[in-house]
């Protein structure tokens, strides 16, 4: 007998407005939390995903600082660099350097030839600045 008037009690104390309104208002709560923490999911996952497309982006640019200095090390790269930053020239080469201009459409000037000490000079500065 006092099995059923504890489940008659329970049942009535589950069956009141006050706890059936607590209940409910927890389980809001708990689905607003739960939408909370997928919406973090959701932007920590976005972030994710920017962090791995920068680290391609460098992967692809270190392969290709790779390739360049590479090529650097080699002679051929080394006085690429040198005619190309320095106007560097071998003897009896002559170095023309075409200037577009509003009055004429290319103007040909030729440059007096360097001295040698005057081009280890800049490449030893070039070296220097730009690899530190």
């Amino acid at each position: 007998m006092y099995a059923n008037q504890d489940n008659q009690l329970l049942r009535a104390f589950f069956a009141s407005r006050t706890v059936l309104v607590i209940l409910f208002l927890l389980l809001i709560g708990a689905g607003v939390a739960s939408f909370r923490a997928l919406m973090v999911g959701w932007e920590v996952e976005a972030e994710r995903r920017e962090v791995e497309e920068e680290i391609q982006q460098l992967k692809a640019q270190k392969e290709a600082l790779a390739g360049e200095l590479a090529d650097l090390h080699s002679g051929r790269g080394i006085e690429r660099e040198a005619r190309e930053k320095f106007n560097y020239r071998k003897p009896g080469e002559e170095v023309v350097i075409i200037v577009d201009s509003e009055g004429s459409s290319k103007v040909e000037e030729k440059i007096d030839s360097f001295s040698l000490l005057d081009t280890v000079k800049k490449i030893f500065n070039f070296t220097i600045f730009n690899f530190q």
